[in-house]
């Protein structure tokens, strides 16, 4: 199997498949998975001390800069609360739409998603993507415009991180699930299709962004914690190709990276400027 088969059969179950069924697939991401992953960030603090502890940070969807993430849940839930009103109340569809009947239906429609917050923030996220450091693109939109830093990973035999490490799937519509004709709960009290909700609303994205190659490390936050321990170093930092402009302040975050990648055998490098052509490439740092 390859990544393109696996989403192809990740796409299927979203419309009709089972939570097991899922799994199932899971079970065969070691088979593919890249042997390197990387994480674009700023350069501060933070990144210093979970690199030290050896631990990644789980955002939460509500402050990533895609308006949509996650946000094809509520229109599910919006969905399946139509068709199973139509089929409650014998109404027709059309009629349930009809603005006489919005008031009534209108906390069912509309609110589900807003009553269920832990869809967004009860997941935690961290974002890898298969784009090496010479990608400029990545460079400018996640490294603080080439002032960050490039942490290269390699998960390929680790077990207990590729089972939390999906791929994303890219689409230019949501996937419309095949609901049950006579469902015997509302989809907010079934699991199997809470579930595949949530691993829906996490891993599909617009087309827009499928440049990134993008791969999501997801767990449930149930203690607000979202620092995860992964016991594992990056296998390489890269420096941004303008991390020398960073202001003098944050010049002594950069020492503590130096001294982090030394201490631990860890190589540097810093992206330079090609003379010739529009592209970086890595040069050991001093």
């Amino acid at each position: 199997m390859n990544t393109k088969i696996y989403l192809k059969k990740f796409a299927s179950i979203c419309k009709r498949g089972t939570y097991a069924d899922f799994n199932k697939l899971c079970r065969q991401k070691g088979s593919f998975i890249p042997a390197k992953l990387y994480k674009y960030s700023t350069l501060n603090p933070w990144v210093i001390k979970n690199l030290q502890r050896k631990q990644i940070y789980l955002s939460s969807p509500e402050d990533f800069n895609d308006p949509f993430d996650t946000f094809n849940v509520g229109h599910e839930l919006q969905e399946s609360a139509l068709k199973r009103l139509e089929i409650m109340t014998g109404i027709p569809l059309s009629t349930l739409l009809d603005d006489n009947r919005k008031e009534q239906f209108g906390e069912v429609i509309n609110d589900g998603y807003k009553e269920h917050p832990g869809f967004r923030n009860a997941t935690g996220v961290c974002c890898f993507t298969e784009k090496s450091p010479d990608n400029i693109i990545m460079w400018s939109h996640y490294a603080n415009q080439h002032k960050g830093i490039c942490l290269e990973y390699d998960f390929a035999k680790h077990n207990d991180i590729i089972r939390s490490l999906y791929p994303v799937l890219y689409r230019d519509k949501y996937i419309i699930r095949k609901l049950p004709e006579k469902p015997k709960e509302h989809i907010l009290y079934d699991r199997d299709q809470v579930m595949l909700l949530l691993i829906q609303a996490h891993l599909v994205k617009s087309t827009e962004w499928e440049h990134e190659k993008e791969w999501r490390f997801l767990r449930h936050i149930n203690d607000g914690n979202r620092e995860i321990n992964i016991a594992l170093n990056p296998t390489h930092i890269y420096l941004g190709l303008n991390i020398d402009k960073l202001p003098d302040e944050e010049q002594s975050i950069l020492r503590h990276l130096k001294q982090f990648a030394e201490k631990n055998y860890i190589p540097i490098s810093q992206m330079k400027r090609s003379k010739n052509e529009y592209s970086l490439y890595p040069t050991k740092s001093e």
